[in-house]
């Protein structure tokens, strides 16, 4: 659920900062200052390493992430966090067990986003709590509603999947048409809802519902599922307004975008995940259970993690030389 009443992240602030924390400890004498200042100073060291994204090369369940990233203006490594040598990506099914042994997946499932010395895992808790960290929920309880509402609706389109599917030839293209519309007939009607407001889905700012939308209209034009300049015009002027976001834009210039719906194409990145992950791309095969008695939300708490992240150097998701 979203936020109470709070400013938009383009809003002016005044926040309590460490050094702020600190004299008020010294001024009151207060051992609570101190502590509050120590609170401070560790979030501020955390918020300046790199956050770490574990999943595979390709699209999936990760996308999303990674295009929010990119919009926060978050620094980020593609990395299989924990994993000696820090490969890029998953690869294979013994770095998925690492893992769920050293108990950092809650669900034990990926995508996994280290970020703020926290183990976060699923899609949408990752996006939320993005969207909090950065003012894009919505600038009132009621847009944080509106956003919750439209973030739901196109979870439950899941149109990413639904081309996945496709691809792999599990249903055949004309099986979605309909579905599609119906979808993009709701998020055209949003878009028009909000014209007088602002020139997202809600509210006058970019929110978390725009990174998710523009990934699936981003996909179904691409793969050429749906004709949006043609069909729905509305969206297609959206999708290009999204894609110019600097932090967005930046990272799909960059070349760090994996290939639809995996590098190396369809068969390379479905047979990776068959060997990742293989009790979910095949029933027959059995789930291995839960490998750890322990889920270590806080990366602080996890003795196994890696040395702390390396320190940022820009803010615009681009990889560090």
């Amino acid at each position: 659920s979203g936020p109470a009443e709070r400013p938009h992240r383009f809003a002016v602030r005044a926040p309590m900062t460490p050094a702020r924390g600190a004299s008020l400890a010294v001024a009151g004498g207060s051992l609570a200052g101190l502590a509050l200042a120590a609170v401070l100073m560790r979030r501020r060291r955390r918020r300046s390493e790199r956050a770490i994204f574990t999943y595979f090369e390709g699209h999936g369940r990760g996308e999303e992430v990674r295009l929010m990233l990119a919009a926060c203006d978050i620094p980020w490594d593609d990395a299989v966090y924990g994993e000696p040598g820090a490969p890029r990506y998953l690869e294979q099914g013994p770095q998925m067990l690492a893992l769920m042994r050293a108990g950092r997946l809650a669900t034990d499932q990926v995508p996994l986003l280290v970020i703020d010395g926290l183990h976060l895992v699923q899609k949408l808790a990752i996006l939320r709590y993005l969207a909090r960290r950065h003012g894009m929920y919505g600038a009132s309880s009621a847009e944080a509603a509106a956003v919750d509402i439209l973030s739901d609706a196109c979870h439950d389109w899941d149109p990413v999947i639904s081309i996945t599917e496709v691809i792999r030839g599990l249903r055949p293209a004309a099986a979605l048409a309909g579905k599609n519309r119906r979808y993009l007939a709701l998020f055209d009607r949003a878009l028009r809802a909000n014209a007088g407001t602002g020139p997202f889905l809600v509210g006058k700012g970019l929110t978390f519902v725009d990174v998710q939308l523009f990934q699936g209209l981003d996909q179904l034009s691409r793969n050429g599922l749906v004709a949006l300049q043609r069909e729905w015009p509305l969206l297609e002027t959206y999708r290009t307004r999204v894609a110019a976001v600097p932090g967005v834009r930046a990272y799909l210039d960059s070349g760090r975008q994996p290939g639809f719906p995996g590098t190396g194409g369809a068969r390379r990145y479905y047979r990776t995940a068959e060997r990742v992950i293989p009790w979910a791309m095949d029933d027959s095969v059995p789930h291995p259970g839960m490998l750890s008695r322990e889920w270590h939300f806080r990366a602080d708490a996890d003795a196994s993690g890696p040395p702390r992240a390396r320190r940022a150097v820009s803010e615009t998701g681009s990889e560090a030389p």
